[in-house]
């Protein structure tokens, strides 16, 4: 089967949107902004193609901020609007005697870059 072409998935998510007028469409991007979901397009691409803000979503773990504050400068480099910023810290992820990501370091990485932090979150499995 062949992969579906941005503007087949780009109707789709349009038609949805219309279909539930007022309501907020959230499309996951999981994997980062540069993944390519189909031949040649990218998150960027569909986020372009929608006219859709981000909402960038990371881990609070180690290399986080960084990885972070590139999917921020890749997005606002392509022309795309950074609504904000999620943090959330996978217990499960780090390893044994590892501390989570300063909140102190998230939170100015945050108010630098970014318009507003939507969340820091702890989640426990």
């Amino acid at each position: 089967m062949a992969a579906a072409g941005l503007e087949d998935v780009a109707a789709v998510l349009t038609n949805l949107q219309a279909r539930h007028p007022g309501a907020t469409l959230l499309v996951e991007g999981a994997g980062g902004l540069l993944v390519r979901l189909g031949r040649g397009w990218t998150i960027v691409d569909l986020a372009r193609r929608l006219d859709a803000p981000l909402l960038v979503v990371t881990s609070l773990g180690l290399g986080s901020l960084n990885a972070a504050d590139l999917t921020v400068t890749v997005a606002r480099d392509r022309g795309l609007r950074v609504l904000g910023l999620t943090g959330v810290e996978l217990l499960a992820t780090l390893p044994t005697g590892a501390a989570g990501l300063d909140r102190t370091a998230f939170a100015a990485l945050a108010r630098a870059r970014l318009p507003k932090v939507v969340a820091a979150i702890r989640a426990v499995d």
